[in-house]
């Protein structure tokens, strides 16, 4: 039994792989390929758990849509392990930091002056699967991002989200290119100035594109608002990357760039609360009793039907007009997009209310006076000669 044993620890002593001063055991690989298999399976045990955790706290959120973050935020805890296991397999093979450094310089291959050597091809291959990884899980978390925030154009999220996944990836092999050995200096001098001509060309686009996302993240319009915007109140339908889709009290769509919205002043009757004011001027008589006058205006705005009752109305005395003394109504209702219907009420109940009372609406009137001489010199030359 002694012997046997011995003879296996003699065989995995065997030397496998000899670089320099570097010896590499046969029990090496095995022990790494143990490791490693042990890992994998522990990680595997541990993302498995996350994920039916993750499905159980999200189950009311739409399983199909959040399935792809759940596996990615589950992935995330196998690897380390992985790493870890490596890691200590390799302790005690000798790879010290000299022997990695001259491992790593091993030569590939050349191509021309550039020398490919076994650090820089491993670094250029993880670049590059990093990348990969790094522009897919990007793009979701944009397309997320943007879908929970209320944005409805999927054909402009895709795009958007498109976009940003290939600038991850030209990051990335940008970025791996230059691990290889590649001097890409001069590429990115060309790239700049492509990419000002492109800048210039496409500006509005671009300037659009960047208000969109800017109204996204800020959240200071939503679909349903009401703005007053270029001088009429509009109702905001759709979000979108490049435009906002508006309806007009006039039931038309219009479609408007973003960029407008941003750099435009901009009413939003439903930023912090939906409630506003609808003013209803009126004048009256100069001989009307004016106490009874602000009564009935109380009174009417009392029994609104569309008065918020957290606001109480406001009667005010404007003003002495040419020919009425100008009052007005004031009461607060929270619905910004039925305020001219809310007028038209409030102005036919304060038309009846004025009549029930009599007081007297008036209205512009002219009186000509003529000097009699005038009119007599007038009246002479319409009248015909005697014979």
């Amino acid at each position: 039994m002694e012997s046997l044993l011995t003879t296996i620890s003699e065989l995995l002593a065997t030397p496998l792989l000899r670089w320099g001063t570097i010896v590499i055991p046969l029990y090496v690989p095995l022990r790494l390929l143990l490791a490693v298999g042990l890992a994998l399976w522990v990680g595997a045990r541990l993302e498995a758990w996350l994920l039916a955790r993750l499905a159980r706290e999200t189950e009311g959120e739409g399983d199909e849509r959040h399935l792809d973050d759940r596996r990615t935020a589950a992935r995330l805890v196998r690897w380390p392990f992985v790493l870890i296991a490596t890691v200590a397999a390799l302790s005690d093979t000798g790879l010290n930091l000299d022997g990695l450094r001259k491992l790593g310089g091993l030569e590939l291959m050349t191509l021309g002056s550039l020398r490919v050597t076994l650090s820089s091809a491993l670094l250029f291959t993880a670049a590059l699967a990093f990348a990969w990884w790094g522009s897919q899980l990007a793009e979701r978390g944009f397309k997320r991002a943007i879908t929970l925030r209320g944005v409805k154009d999927d054909g402009g999220i895709t795009v958007t989200g498109r976009l940003v996944h290939h600038a991850v990836m030209a990051l990335g092999i940008g970025v791996a290119l230059e691990l290889l050995g590649f001097d890409l200096s001069a590429l990115f001098a060309a790239g700049a100035i492509f990419a000002v001509g492109l800048g210039f060309a496409m500006q509005n686009i671009v300037e659009n594109f960047v208000s969109g996302i800017i109204l996204l993240m800020e959240r200071s319009i939503k679909p349903t608002d009401v703005l007053h915007l270029n001088g009429e109140d509009v109702m905001v339908k759709q979000l979108g990357v490049r435009s906002t889709v508006v309806l007009t009290r006039d039931d038309e769509d219009v479609i408007v760039p973003n960029a407008t919205i941003v750099q435009a002043m901009v009413k939003n009757y439903n930023y912090t609360d939906s409630i506003v004011r609808v003013r209803a001027p009126i004048g009256v008589s100069y001989n009307a009793d004016m106490a009874l006058v602000e009564r009935v205006l109380l009174e009417v705005g009392e029994r609104s039907p569309h008065r918020h009752p957290s606001r109480a109305p406001v009667v005010m005395l404007r003003g002495f007009g040419a020919s009425s003394v100008d009052w007005e109504l004031s009461i607060w209702i929270d619905s910004p997009w039925m305020r001219p219907t809310a007028l038209s009420e409030l102005n036919k109940a304060i038309w009846f209310a004025l009549k029930e009372h009599q007081i007297e609406i008036p209205f512009p009137q002219l009186d000509l006076h003529l000097d009699e001489r005038l009119v007599e010199q007038l009246r002479g030359r319409r009248e015909p000669p005697t014979a």
